[in-house]
């Protein structure tokens, strides 16, 4: 958790894009000691240089005066460090994500990844946060097969070894029958095919509680929708486990039979956190 500081403000006369050395306090406003800061805190920055702006998260050192540059939060820059040009200004600064991450009671949801999904092969998030109690993954799917369906699939830290899961339907209804279903495999949705409806997509909806537990299997309950080629509509539930005890940093999304079918262009996938602050 970054500090975050009041009216803090400093000159800089350092050049390039690396560490900034900190000078004096912009006039009516504070230096970053006398804000609060001390040495070795993690604070919420932003930089003034020109036209130029960035912000960020970095490391204050009272020793040797600086600021280190850890996390680009934003910039002018196409989100990249700004070069600095010797006249800029510092500053603390609060960011959406320091709002979100400071709330001092409730339930707080991040988001994680928003990615739009295209063409084929695998789909990889190789960064999830270890600071929530919960991930809710949404999925918008069309497949570019001219089928009844195409099946979705999610690993979980790069195993993909079919017998490692196991999924279960515990309701459908296509318009015509319902029924339960299980398999060992990691399925979690289905796509909408080619064929049905112009623009529909199906949707999918997947909580996965205590992702980080190291104590017990990891179970992800899904509910989904799609169309069929025959313009019947599909809808199902169902719980997907990974028979891991292992806590979950690494997701993978990918179509059936990825090599060859492709997820139509309009697919997204969006995962948040979420954990509850007291």
């Amino acid at each position: 958790m970054a500090k975050l500081l009041n009216l803090a403000s400093m000159w800089t006369s350092t050049t390039g894009s690396e560490t900034i050395s900190l000078g004096s306090a912009v006039t009516g406003f504070l230096s970053f000691a006398n804000a609060g800061a001390a040495e070795g805190d993690i604070v919420s920055y932003g930089i003034t240089d020109g036209d130029s702006r960035e912000v960020g998260i970095g490391t204050y050192s009272s020793a040797s005066a600086t600021l280190t540059r850890d996390t680009i939060r934003d910039s002018t820059n196409s989100g990249s460090r700004i070069t600095l040009t010797g006249s800029a200004y510092v500053y603390g600064n609060v960011g959406s994500e320091d709002l979100e991450i400071n709330q001092t009671g409730g339930i707080v949801q991040v988001e994680l990844h928003n990615e739009t999904l295209s063409g084929s092969g695998i789909f990889d998030v190789s960064s999830i946060s270890q600071d929530y109690d919960h991930l809710i993954i949404r999925l918008i799917s069309r497949s570019d097969v001219v089928a009844t369906s195409d099946i979705v699939y999610m690993y979980f830290n790069n195993d993909t070894t079919s017998s490692n899961y196991h999924h279960q339907h515990i309701a459908a209804y296509d318009g015509a029958n319902s029924g339960n279903n299980e398999a060992a495999n990691a399925f979690i949705s289905q796509c909408t095919s080619a064929s049905a409806p112009a623009n529909s997509f199906g949707g999918t909806n997947i909580v996965i509680a205590l992702y980080t537990n190291v104590n017990t299997n990891k179970i992800a309950i899904n509910n989904w929708g799609h169309y069929y080629d025959t313009q019947a509509a599909n809808a199902s539930s169902g719980v997907m486990t990974w028979l891991s005890t292992s806590a979950i940093n690494r997701i993978t999304i990918q179509p059936d039979g990825y090599s060859t079918d492709n997820f139509i262009a309009g697919s997204w996938l969006q995962i948040i956190g979420v954990k509850t602050v007291t």
